[in-house]
């Protein structure tokens, strides 16, 4: 963080997956959510993709369908990294 409170970034290219629970309440429900994603394009980030898990809260690594989660961290991780 800048002293003027920006962020510099870096590599503006930097693949980010962003994801939670829908019912997660430390988001801010769908506006924090969305509010947490514009933040991100503001200081530069240009590859951002996000996902919000129904019926799932914060810990959806461990959350009851967390197989649905690990496969789309492990496809997402797949896609990106043969793109390096």
């Amino acid at each position: 963080k800048m002293s003027n409170g920006t962020y510099h970034v870096t590599r503006a290219d930097l693949p980010i997956y962003f994801f939670a629970g829908e019912e997660d309440p430390c988001t801010g429900g769908s506006e924090g959510f969305a509010d947490s994603i514009m933040r991100l394009h503001q200081a530069g980030y240009t590859a951002i993709d996000a996902k919000r898990y129904p019926h799932m809260r914060h810990e959806t690594l461990n959350e009851i369908n967390r197989e649905d989660v690990w496969a789309d961290v492990g496809n997402w991780l797949d896609s990106h990294a043969s793109r390096q």
